[in-house]
């Protein structure tokens, strides 16, 4: 950035307050990573993979992995959206059954329609809820199995979908006493005798998880905007590490004001806001103000930066990194600058 005369003179000195920023929304946080795949349920003791023992279908159509996740609910909008998409799909196809390897034989639900997947399938509501995602007020994320979802499909947790989700088990499915906390596990050469269904089946189940999405939607995300400018350096300590700071100014992004509420007995809606843009600053109020010479104004670099915490497989490290700028988006900063009399 460079300042010349007229606007500034050199030989003067002026508060420099940011008056104005505003920056294009983040795409995502830190949920773009495999959380879990579908699987077809199998017998106990079976150890085979990727084969017609498993879903007729390519991976990416039995793999979530979130894409551009801001808030919880739009974490439970994709995740549904991939399960009715899946389940869908398998409606119109041969899914396999042999007894030595499934415990239970396709639902009549399941049959297979010579149709379109997305606009011809006859009575399509048993198979599209087979398998659901559903969301708590605290923030708790459960899978919601049909009669049908039991008896076809085990969800496989990535390392990082045990993380988010609070799952020691690597598997999500029920046992034969109606619980989720026995390990289905298809890779053992011993049978887990737990890892069967209850003997009356009629009913759906769900499994809350323990962790609340609510801390894993925000890690601290904080924009910052730098500067080569000779400001003075402080100190922020943060657990067992400290850092100094040169910027103009640090903020926390914006709530999305999650708000919900009962319209009847059992319905609840929720109510959220979202921005493609943010601006942190509207005003000459704000605490953003330095005292610069006008000869160290003539000629400075700014750089937006975005400082977060990832985990690293055993902590919350912090990390900055350059703010992403998608094609044709860009951010505006706007200063005021007042003489010192």
């Amino acid at each position: 950035m460079l300042l010349t005369y007229p606007t500034l003179d050199a030989n003067k000195t002026y508060n420099m307050t940011i008056e104005k920023l505003t920056v294009p929304a983040l795409d995502s946080l830190l949920l773009n990573k495999k959380l879990f795949a579908v699987e077809r349920r199998l017998a106990i003791g079976q150890n085979l993979y990727g084969g017609q023992e498993q879903l007729p279908l390519p991976v990416e159509f039995t793999t979530f992995t979130p894409q551009n996740v801001r808030t919880v609910s739009q974490l439970v909008y994709q995740m549904n959206l991939f399960f009715r998409e899946m389940c869908m799909r398998l409606a119109t196809k041969a899914i396999p059954y042999n007894n030595a390897i499934h415990q239970f034989a396709v639902p009549a639900t399941f049959n297979q329609q010579n149709v379109d997947w997305f606009s011809g399938l006859v009575n399509p509501d048993p198979i599209e809820t087979a398998l659901q995602a559903v969301f708590r007020p605290d923030g708790k994320l459960g899978f919601r199995f049909s009669v049908d979802g039991l008896k076809l499909f085990a969800l496989k947790l990535s390392d990082e979908g045990k993380r988010i989700f609070g799952r020691a088990q690597r598997y999500i499915a029920l046992d034969q006493n109606g619980q989720f906390n026995v390990d289905y596990e298809v890779g053992v050469l011993l049978p887990i005798s737990n890892s069967s269904l209850p003997a009356a089946l009629t009913q759906a189940y769900i499994l809350f998880c323990e962790n609340s999405m609510f801390s894993h939607v925000n890690y601290r995300h904080e924009l910052v905007l730098q500067t080569s400018l000779p400001l003075e350096t402080h100190v922020e300590c943060d657990t067992d590490h400290s850092f100094y700071r040169r910027q103009l100014a640090c903020y926390n992004f914006p709530d999305p004001e999650t708000s919900m509420g009962y319209t009847g007995v059992s319905q609840r809606n929720l109510v959220e806001t979202t921005q493609t843009r943010y601006t942190f600053e509207s005003s000459l109020r704000t605490h953003n103000k330095f005292k610069i010479s006008g000869t160290e104004l003539q000629n400075f670099n700014l750089y937006l930066i975005s400082r977060s915490y990832e985990f690293d497989g055993a902590n919350y490290k912090q990390t900055e990194k350059p703010y992403p700028l998608n094609e044709d988006t860009f951010y505006t900063v706007q200063f005021a600058l007042i003489p010192v009399k």
